[in-house]
């Protein structure tokens, strides 16, 4: 606790100590992880005290080194060469990301609303109608309505799918109403998700496959592109109909991968429940 204050702790110019909001993110799972099992495996080893003793004077060396350099500065440098590695990667750099929340790593959010959804809003409310935008194909008008369902990984398919299989149904219930408005940390940590193996390959396999069907929805003119920016806690199976003014066939396309997402999280969940019962056994 020393050491994560002294990281973590700031002064402002009236001399008031706070806590600044990034120390205590939830994208940050991956740091508390280590830093806690490093803890625990010191605390169980002789010369605890001196262990614990050389972790507070390297927090506290961080800290001396942390106030040495312009905060402004670096978060500006690591900013500026996140959006050139995004602009450079296109649309590789969305399973980057979910890869990235899956290690536990902080990730940066995606723009609630970029150049191009800013020219296609503009042209929906100069023209009142959705037929013609001048950028239908992209991360706002697919991903975002299609493949985000309870969070990054499309999480509320794997929450269905625990209810479906009978796994962890307090959870998964107790979890649902976070899901519905896309917060999933209840899931990351109950299940664990975060470094779990074996939900690997749907986490990163149920948002392409959304993202796919979002696609060629969109191709062959099925239905209208999503340009109405909406919250992040907008309902996920509804950010497709609200992002089109009401449009049934953006929340019929939404429908279906929604169901398509419970289907590829459906026999990894009964994997993890085999090898859960396997383990108590």
């Amino acid at each position: 606790m020393i050491a994560y204050l002294l990281l973590a702790a700031t002064t402002d110019r009236g001399g008031i100590v706070t806590l600044t909001l990034p120390a205590l993110s939830s994208a940050w799972l991956l740091a508390g992880l280590l830093l806690g099992a490093g803890c625990g495996w010191l605390a169980r080893h002789r010369f605890a005290m001196l262990w614990s003793g050389l972790v507070v004077a390297i927090a506290a060396a961080g800290r001396v080194a942390l106030q040495a350099i312009p905060h402004g500065s670096v978060i500006a440098v690591v900013t500026g060469a996140i959006a050139e590695l995004e602009r450079f990667l296109g649309g590789l750099w969305l399973p980057i990301i979910q890869l990235a929340s899956w290690l536990g790593l902080p990730v940066r959010q995606l723009a609630l609303l970029d150049p191009h959804g800013a020219a296609n809003l503009n042209y929906a409310l100069a023209h009142a109608h959705l037929t013609q935008v001048p950028y239908p194909l992209t991360t706002a008008t697919i991903y975002r309505p299609f493949a985000t369902f309870g969070g990054m990984g499309a999480t509320l398919g794997l929450l269905i799918a625990m209810v479906i299989c009978h796994y962890r149904r307090r959870l998964a219930w107790s979890a649902l109403g976070p899901g519905l408005v896309n917060l999933n940390l209840p899931l990351w940590l109950g299940v664990p998700v975060v470094l779990n193996p074996l939900l690997l390959i749907p986490y990163l396999l149920a948002p392409a496959a959304c993202s796919v069907i979002a696609w060629g929805a969109l191709a062959l003119h099925l239905m209208p592109p999503a340009v109405y920016p909406l919250p992040d806690s907008t309902p996920g199976p509804l950010r497709a109909w609200l992002g089109t003014n009401g449009n049934w066939a953006a929340l019929a396309v939404a429908s279906v991968c929604l169901v398509v997402s419970v289907a590829i999280y459906l026999p990894f969940v009964r994997m993890v429940q085999a090898g859960g019962e396997r383990h108590v056994a």
